[in-house]
């Protein structure tokens, strides 16, 4: 029975392709190749079967929308005392001294999309903060957009 409060985070697995475009990737496949014609990892499988009756994950059309508009249950919250911060993410020697990364210059990784380990909380929020205040005053103005200015 629903409270009027549901929750649900809502994922697209496929941001790349329109619903169009994975239909046609599904025509003439049969229910076993679903997963491989949408080129559905395994944890978007795990989490696409998790949420979507089994008679929706059979039919073409409504599989391929719930591919595109995943609907997450928010079922609940966890204590405090089990939020962590984990570690793993693009490694620092990847990035430059502007938080950048070394193989794509105009694309900036900061806070806990970087593998560095920080106490949950304050420590990590500040953290998070501060390496995008640095990462914002690296980027140079160019002629194509406006000037950037942060202020402190």
């Amino acid at each position: 029975m629903s409270s009027g409060n549901d929750a649900f985070i809502h994922i697209d697995l496929k941001p790349n392709n329109t619903v169009e475009q994975l239909l046609h990737k599904l025509s003439g496949s049969t229910p076993a190749d679903y997963p491989k014609g949408l080129n559905l990892d395994r944890a978007q499988l795990a989490m696409v079967k998790a949420v979507t009756p089994k008679e929706r994950y059979f039919a073409p059309t409504d599989l391929v929308n719930d591919t595109k508009h995943l609907r997450v249950p928010v079922t609940g919250l966890r204590p405090i005392e089990e939020a962590i911060s984990t570690v793993g993410g693009i490694r620092t020697e990847d990035l430059t001294s502007a938080f950048a990364l070394e193989r794509f210059p105009h694309l900036f990784a900061i806070g806990e999309m970087v593998d560095w380990d920080a106490p949950t909380g304050g420590f990590l929020l500040q953290g998070c903060f501060a390496m995008g205040h640095h990462a914002a005053r690296s980027i140079p103005a160019t002629p194509s957009s406006p000037s950037t200015t942060v202020e402190n």
